[in-house]
């Protein structure tokens, strides 16, 4: 429903004079001879300046005013004859509408035709912006982008504020490329001319970017102001999906109570509405956003109606699922390494009853220090070949003997903790010193100091590969806290 320059024409009962400009331009707003000229908003349209019987007095004002009259189309009865002196002094030559009528009845004329123009936009939108809200009811953000797409007739892609694909429509992968592209301003050649980028939310609290771009060559505004619209209602759906801030404390009182062990675990799992069957712990990371852990598990949650006990702890998300839940919470987040988040691991422990969650809050933790260690999305602590082959085959003497390798590094102190978490990162990183220091944090002299100090306390050489499986097995063979 865009005018463009032929409308104008057939409008004004007139003929085109074109220089440098496309007949279908389309009309961005209408000024007079006795206004100061303003540029358009876009860079591919234009303002159309009616002449009121005072066209050669608005040249000389608006060339003292010395600004560019770019996107400017004279309208005008006057004969080109007449034009071509009264625009000799013009650097840049403006496109021109000879029109046959004259006045007010050319004003009316187009002014009706831009009202008309205006309605008819205004009703696409509304009508657009019906569907989509009613689209988002039921399928979310997924619905919403498919309808924008069939609405603008093209092609939109939904990304994240880091760039990961959150939902497409009619998009395939060289328009996700292009989409990736424009959005985060990468230095590639884009095939699609007519794309355009639509922030979702504001500069203070993005939530990514929508893409849209229609088959067609041409732009009209309809669809661009349609995907402007669908970008506000994308934030609201993206918003309503991210858990208060109350319900984020919440969850992370009732995880520090269950593994503090301060109160008993199952009366608080019932207040919470949760069943009290054996649960088993997970620990999730990556370096995505927190929000982003957080909106991905909600999603699973609401898929599989599991349990809603997760919290940010040490930089992990940490919580607890049933056990019928964990093959379907492994091919999740294996689905989102593969499609999405490259650098995403989990750990499982076993399942345990309420009382004992804490041990397998511990084993979830160890399973995903070796899934980072390994770069895999998923391990379970008792698929570990070590837990598997060796720990379960032995009684809790046995164990005890085990552990007791470790000599005074299992006492609850700050250093001796220190040391035994080096060791461990030690033995994971294959005894590399450069890696295992860059994993700690600490200076590689540092690392060798602490080394020296965990040889003397175990009696142990960690230049030998029996005295490094040994003190892993030691560890273990620790009791999981």
């Amino acid at each position: 429903m865009t005018v463009d320059l032929d409308a104008v024409a057939r409008a004004a009962q007139g003929t085109l004079h074109l220089l440098n400009v496309d007949r279908l331009t389309r009309v961005e707003g209408l000024l007079t001879t006795q206004d100061d000229y303003v540029p358009p908003n876009r860079e591919n349209g234009v303002i159309l300046v009616l002449d009121m019987g005072n066209l050669p007095d608005w040249l000389k004002r608006e060339r003292k005013r010395d600004e560019p009259r770019e996107g400017a189309v004279i309208v005008t009865p006057r004969s080109l004859v007449s034009l071509g002196e009264l625009l000799e002094e013009e650097e840049q030559q403006p496109a021109i509408v000879r029109a046959s009528l004259t006045g007010d009845s050319l004003r009316w004329r187009i002014q009706s035709l831009l009202a008309e123009d205006a309605a008819a936009h205004d009703r696409i939108i509304v009508h657009g912006l019906r569907a989509m809200t009613r689209t988002a009811r039921i399928g979310g953000v997924p619905a919403v982008v498919s309808e924008l797409a069939n609405r603008i007739e093209g092609w939109a892609v939904l990304l994240d504020a880091q760039g990961h694909l959150m939902a497409s429509a009619r998009a395939g992968r060289l328009h996700i490329d292009d989409a990736l592209a424009v959005a985060f301003g990468r230095q590639v050649r884009v095939r699609h001319k007519s794309i355009q980028t639509h922030q979702v939310g504001t500069d203070g609290d993005l939530a990514g970017y929508l893409v849209v771009a229609s088959r067609e060559h041409h732009e009209s505004s309809h669809k661009r102001d349609l995907a402007a619209h669908a970008a506000g209602l994308l934030d609201l759906i993206v918003r309503k999906q991210r858990p208060k801030q109350s319900e984020m404390i919440g969850r992370e009182l009732l995880l520090e109570s269950l593994l503090n062990g301060r109160t008993t675990a199952e009366p608080i799992l019932q207040r919470w509405g949760i069943p009290t069957t054996p649960l088993a712990a997970f620990a999730l990371s990556s370096r995505a956003r927190i929000s982003d852990l957080n909106r991905l598990l909600h999603e699973w949650i609401e898929e599989t109606n599991g349990e809603d006990i997760f919290a940010l702890t040490q930089g992990v998300m940490l919580g607890f699922v049933r056990e019928d839940l964990i093959p379907s919470l492994s091919a999740f987040v294996t689905a989102q390494a593969r499609e999405r988040f490259e650098d995403v691991h989990l750990g499982v422990g076993e399942p345990v009853p309420v009382e004992h969650l804490r041990r397998s809050a511990g084993q979830a933790m160890h399973a995903l220090q070796v899934a980072r260690n390994e770069r895999v999305p998923v391990r379970s602590y008792s698929a570990l070949p070590s837990i598997t082959y060796v720990v379960n085959s032995l009684n809790q003497l046995q164990l005890t003997q085990l552990s007791g390798v470790l000599g005074r590094l299992v006492d609850s102190t700050a250093e001796n903790q220190e040391l035994l978490r080096t060791l461990e990162f030690y033995l994971l990183h294959h005894g590399v010193h450069r890696v295992t220091a860059a994993a700690l944090g600490i200076h590689r002299q540092t690392l060798v100091g602490r080394l020296s100090v965990i040889e003397e306390a175990t009696e142990v050489n960690l230049d030998t590969a029996d005295g490094r499986a040994t003190l892993w097995l030691a560890l273990r063979a620790l009791p999981v806290k």
